[in-house]
């Protein structure tokens, strides 16, 4: 029981989009819980107007209100009361997007020789503030709440935090910002303190033994990106990484993990050099994804034994470990259950990838192949608000396992087919140089029919045998 006149907590406010018109966003988050009609319903009687033994919580109505008090969504008033005008239930015409990865500048700092966007040679643009601004008023004004901030190198931006206080004014949570670290000071943690804006800065580290400095071609990258961690460590900010894997560093990626660790990351995603952008210089350094995959399995049960140091992990395409618990990456579903109607990329259904360009993409990988970048729109050519209604854009985010296996005659007589489920997007376009969204991806295919999947299903059961409070 709850006394009072129920309402809706303050941090939660009631908002709707085109075909997904049943949503709560928790405004401190930034996520959108989306219920059932009927539970939804109920949910808009809390508008402080009620006591709960009124007539409109009879019947099953009861129990939802039990859900929305164990899930801390409501409180009772002392008085009748009524929601805010901000948290009065508000529709979008577009369709739902949770969060834009904006690289908000082609320009960097650094030479590395790896880059897909060739920033050393500042191939693509800067947009300047008034764009910017243009596009954090088309993010807000398509009920997006959540940001991710990257380039280039985005902290080069002179007008970095006062568009960040634009996007706070905006109602946008800025969760991370990735970067090489060398500009991340005590001045910056401190005026984004002052904000109460505490977002993950992902910083790149890509090998011990001098191999970060070689692949970032600046000395000293690795003490600064070090100084980096540890000064976010100080000042309470959460930090992740991503490890660029190549035939240099292949040996040094146990060493790697624990001293990320020992700077406080929190997280940590690895994958094979790619051959895009400035890495066609490198070709010598490239691994096979047969390589890629027998370095992780080699090191899978060294991370076990360190005792995880970086709780959440991936190694891309094979294997994953959230918050302790381990997991098969490669895998999106199982024979036992099919579905069709599961997307093809779960990831880039909710998350966009926004180019320094204007270009809207599903992910970074995409904008790797030039038929790709041409192929989707842009914020020049039209609001984003039109690019998440109609356009190429939403409707490959919306491409199901079903599609794919129309369109893949040989996935759909794999015996694979729902477990793989069309693999990864960004690794297929890449592969075929962009002349087919919906083309194989050929390291799922070595994943699952190479015996990898297998393995490390085995390599997972061992630990958790050894280690039950895992399950």
């Amino acid at each position: 029981m709850m006394d009072g006149y129920l309402t809706l907590k303050k941090r939660y406010v009631l908002r709707g989009w085109t075909g997904m018109k049943h949503g709560i966003t928790d405004t401190v988050s930034g996520g959108t819980l989306f219920l059932p009609g009927n539970v939804y319903d109920t949910l808009r009687f809390c508008n402080g107007r009620f006591e709960e033994d009124s007539p409109v919580f009879l019947g099953q109505r009861k129990e939802h209100l039990k859900a929305f008090i164990q899930n801390d969504l409501i409180e009772g008033l002392k008085e009748p009361g009524s929601l805010s005008p901000e948290q009065e239930y508000k529709e979008y015409d577009n369709r739902y997007i949770q969060m834009v990865h904006w690289s908000m500048t082609g320009h960097c700092n650094y030479r590395c020789k790896h880059c897909y966007m060739s920033a050393p040679h500042a191939v693509f643009p800067k947009p300047d503030t008034a764009e910017c601004r243009r596009i954090v008023d088309e993010i807000a004004s398509c009920g997006i709440r959540l940001v991710s901030l990257t380039g280039g190198e985005v902290l080069t931006r002179d007008d970095l935090l006062p568009l960040i206080d634009y996007m706070l004014e905006k109602s946008l949570r800025i969760v991370t910002i990735m970067s090489n670290g060398a500009l991340v000071n005590e001045e910056l943690l401190t005026e984004l303190e002052k904000r109460n804006c505490k977002p993950e800065f992902n910083m790149s580290f890509d090998g011990t033994e001098g191999w970060h400095d070689w692949l970032r071609g600046v000395p000293g990258a690795e003490k600064a990106v070090e100084r980096a961690f540890l000064l976010c460590k100080e000042h309470g900010f959460p930090t992740g990484s991503e490890l660029c894997l190549h035939r240099g560093n292949a040996t040094t990626l146990r060493d790697s993990v624990k001293k990320l660790s020992e700077w406080g990351a929190g997280s940590l995603k690895v994958g094979r050099l790619n051959p895009s952008g400035e890495a066609v210089n490198i070709n010598d350094k490239f691994l096979s994804c047969e390589e890629e995959y027998d370095i992780y399995l080699d090191y899978i049960p060294k991370y076990f034994e360190d005792g995880m140091p970086v709780k959440n992990l991936i190694l891309a395409g094979l294997f994953g470990c959230e918050n302790g618990k381990p997991y098969i990456s490669g895998k999106k579903g199982n024979e036992a259950s099919p579905n069709d109607k599961q997307f093809v990329c779960r990831s880039a259904r909710f998350t966009m990838y926004l180019g320094p360009d204007g270009r809207i993409l599903p992910c970074i990988p995409m904008s790797e192949t030039t038929k790709t970048q041409e192929y989707f729109p842009s914020v020049k050519d039209m609001t984003l608000k039109e690019a998440l209604t109609d356009s190429r854009y939403i409707s490959f985010i919306r491409s199901d396992v079903g599609q794919y296996l129309s369109h893949n005659k040989e996935c759909a007589e794999c015996e694979y087919k729902y477990r793989c489920g069309g693999g990864c997007r960004g690794r297929a376009v890449t592969e075929n140089d962009g002349a087919d969204l919906l083309g194989i991806d050929p390291d799922a295919c070595f994943f699952f029919k190479g015996g990898y999947y297998d393995k490390v299903k085995k390599v997972i059961s061992d630990f958790k045998t050894d280690h039950p409070q895992t399950e």
